[in-house]
């Protein structure tokens, strides 16, 4: 029996044992909206959000909606022969230290890499904080 799309989304989660709350977060929709995706009371996920997810998870968006096709996309940049894209310096070449931590994210699962995600988003947040604080005290 073809599984249905809400089932994909709550194998997604599973796999990522990640909370509904969590789930959403990640997405940018609330736990309530996450939760109907899993209980098919939604019966359409707008598309730039199906896109983000296959982002942050490497599930195919196609895989999750249609269930055709591989569920993961190929998230190893040495199997595939398109160049790898990222951010560099102006000289467009990468620090030793940014290459090393670009090598080691590869490597990490989904799950694991939507965890340090969410780490680097709370340092940028917290950084941010303290650059209004600074500032707030220097005037």
């Amino acid at each position: 029996m073809k599984k249905t799309a809400a089932e994909r989304i709550k194998r997604i989660r599973d796999e990522l044992k990640m909370t509904l709350e969590e789930f959403g977060a990640m997405l940018g929709v609330t736990k309530a909206a996450a939760h109907q995706w899993e209980s098919g009371a939604t019966k359409s996920i707008k598309p730039e959000i199906l896109f983000l997810l296959q982002r942050k998870t490497g599930y195919s968006a196609e895989w999750v909606v249609t269930g055709s096709g591989p569920a993961r996309i190929d998230t190893n940049p040495a199997s595939s022969s398109a160049p790898q894209l990222g951010i560099a310096d102006a000289r467009g070449t990468y620090q030793s230290k940014e290459q090393l931590l670009i090598k080691q994210y590869r490597t990490l699962d989904p799950a694991n890499q939507v965890r340090l995600h969410r780490i680097i988003d709370a340092l940028a947040s917290a950084d941010k904080e303290l650059s209004k604080t600074k500032r707030k005290k220097a005037r």
